[in-house]
């Protein structure tokens, strides 16, 4: 049944299934998490708890993901920070299990509201993380004070401050999720579980012990140290590691605390602001206006080429040299091949793949080759006529670390002149490019977003 408390909060929907409830996040694509699905969760819970029809407390994602976290669209322009606080006190305080069945991703604030049910069952490509750090922000839904309450200290600071993602074997073996399941119908699967355990005693992460280690202070300096080289000049992994440290060293209250002030300091920094601007430049790259054509056979070549091999023969496509499509594939300081359409690969740990093609590329086909590369990246950019990072280095001369302001200026005169002759398609590539290709500071989100933030 849906009870008049569900239907009153769209995004949720509240069933009952013998002694069961079952509250599914209903928010797509991703069950994003905002104000409305927090007050709903906070009302249905003390409701539930007087229920006593009501055994066992089931959380459920519709669609293909358990919830991938703070709804960022909604949450940007908030006058407060978003705190998830209200929902999981309301979960503390309920005396009966709680179970979150996780498939898809279980990602920020979806990960701490699983870590506040007492029972967690992973599908088999569940993926967990805090990655709060990509937006300048920490964790502000007790996930620095839950986590290692639940895995090890060194593995929490490695998901809560440097963005690390789990997936659901390491998740079992670190013992973040309880049982996992290979049924299709995950859904049934859940229920099933979630109703076998419902005679089991709540407990509530919260009171779990941390996980002590005689070499904690040595786990912190290591941590920082990985930060440092990782996302160096940025400072919210530091403050991530502060919270983590304020619970292990104080308890769980004033990890909470601790974590609050933290995340408020985070929320409102130039250097969240201009990481924000990333983000969504990244979920808007690589747009093609034409239905993808189906490839069938590729030819590959260049330094790269057995790194797209797999992906293309696992989508069925043919690789062999006499194919009518040629795409060479390259490393982040190599030059595009003048008459094949050209991948070049800015490193894992830029997350980003430039598309160089001619003018005159053929669209379907475009939009088939930047569909195909999307394994290889966080974002896809595409240079039309030109190799955009080639144009963007040769723009500046010196080294790359030296982000004077002349540099930043050339950087962004050369990137709007590519966007006004239609080579680049937007600015947010053009900074994307600057970060990942250049080593412009993530933390300042490109030269062009620099120009701008000088002018307003």
């Amino acid at each position: 049944m849906t009870t008049p408390a569900a239907e009153s909060q769209a995004p949720l929907h509240l069933t009952l299934d013998g002694n069961l409830a079952i509250i599914e996040l209903d928010n797509p694509p991703v069950n994003a998490l905002y104000d409305t699905m927090r007050e709903g969760i906070a009302e249905l819970m003390p409701h539930l708890e007087h229920n006593k029809a009501v055994a066992g407390i089931l959380f459920v994602g519709a669609g293909r993901a358990f919830s991938a976290g703070v709804d960022l669209k909604r949450t940007a322009t908030r006058t407060e920070p978003f705190f998830l606080h209200a929902a999981l006190d309301a979960m503390d305080r309920v005396t009966k299990p709680l179970f979150a069945a996780i498939h898809g991703a279980a990602l920020g604030g979806g990960l701490e509201l699983a870590l506040t049910c007492h029972y967690r069952l992973a599908g088999a490509q569940a993926r967990f993380g805090l990655p709060e750090v990509e937006v300048g922000i920490i964790p502000g839904a007790c996930g620095t004070q839950r986590l290692p309450r639940i895995i090890p200290l060194a593995r929490a600071l490695d998901v809560a401050a440097c963005g690390d993602i789990l997936d659901t074997p390491e998740a079992l073996r670190l013992g973040l999720v309880d049982e996992t399941t290979t049924e299709a119908d995950f859904r049934a699967a859940a229920i099933a579980w979630a109703k076998a355990q419902t005679g089991k005693l709540i407990r509530r992460t919260r009171d779990h012990a941390l996980i002590a280690s005689q070499d904690a202070q040595a786990i912190f300096a290591a941590a920082a140290l990985r930060a440092a080289h990782e996302r160096p000049g940025e400072t919210a992994p530091l403050k991530a590691i502060a919270a983590v440290r304020a619970g292990y060293e104080h308890g769980f209250d004033a990890g909470v605390e601790a974590e609050r002030q933290l995340v408020s300091e985070c929320k409102y920094s130039a250097e969240a602001k201009a990481m924000r601007h990333l983000f969504f430049a990244e979920r808007a790259a690589g747009k093609v206006a034409a239905p993808p054509q189906r490839l069938t056979a590729l030819a590959l070549s260049g330094s790269h080429a057995q790194t797209l091999a797999p992906i293309a023969r696992a989508a069925n496509i043919e690789i062999r040299p006499d194919a009518e499509i040629a795409v060479h594939v390259i490393g982040s300081n190599e030059t595009a091949a003048p008459h094949a359409l050209t991948v070049i690969l800015h490193g894992k740990a830029n997350g980003l793949v430039e598309i160089a093609t001619q003018k005159n590329q053929d669209a379907a086909v475009l939009a088939a080759i930047a569909r195909l590369v999307r394994p290889l990246g966080r974002a896809t950019v595409i240079g039309r006529g030109c190799q955009l990072s080639q144009q963007l280095r040769a723009a500046v001369s010196g080294p790359v670390q030296a982000f004077s302001p002349q540099f930043t200026a050339a950087l962004s005169a050369t990137g709007e002149a590519l966007v006004a002759s239609g080579a680049a398609a937007s600015t947010g590539d053009i900074d994307l490019l600057c970060v990942a290709a250049l080593g412009f500071p993530r933390p300042l989100g490109g030269p062009i977003y620099q120009k701008n933030l000088s002018a307003s």
